[in-house]
């Protein structure tokens, strides 16, 4: 059984109706009701991208310019969550984030900026860039752009990318 709970209330609240929740369950018949956390690997039941379009995905990844090649994980890793979320915030960028915190880390230089750019040219130079297994590559190219856009603190030296 899966469970999802939502609140637009308050923190407190939300965390004592969690913590209640979570001290009811009970063990019956010597068997724990509750089930371990899913992989974070996700099937195309849980809305992960098709086997067949992942494959596509990993064979095109592999025509990645040499400076773009420590994007192939990050982008393989986006095409295993949820694809109708991609967008909405609620996805695991986390290898995406460092992958590109690690270069703008490098290269101090307007580096992840120029890197959207050919990551999009080399988008466009593929024969059909628009097609489903594409999706996380242009995933990626939005997040970077938005990096680069967004010149905020938070970001670190990634949004430090360009002058103010």
């Amino acid at each position: 059984m899966d469970i999802d709970i939502s609140s637009g209330g308050d923190l407190n609240a939300f965390e004592k109706m969690g913590t209640t929740i979570i001290q009811s369950i009970v063990v019956k018949s010597g068997k724990s009701t509750i089930t371990q956390a899913r992989s974070p690997t996700k099937n195309i039941k849980d809305g992960g991208m098709r086997a067949k379009d992942k494959k596509r995905l990993a064979k095109e990844l592999e025509s990645l310019p040499e400076n773009l090649k420590y994007l192939r994980d990050p982008i393989l890793a986006v095409a295993d969550e949820d694809q109708d979320m991609l967008g909405c915030g609620e996805i695991d960028t986390t290898l995406l984030d460092e992958a590109l915190q690690q270069q703008a880390d490098m290269h101090k230089s307007n580096c992840v900026a120029a890197q959207a750019e050919e990551l999009k040219k080399w988008l466009h130079d593929l024969s059909v860039p628009n097609e489903a297994w594409a999706a996380p590559v242009w995933f990626a190219l939005g997040l970077m752009i938005g990096y680069d856009i967004f010149n905020d603190e938070q970001w670190g030296s990634i949004g430090k990318t360009r002058e103010n």
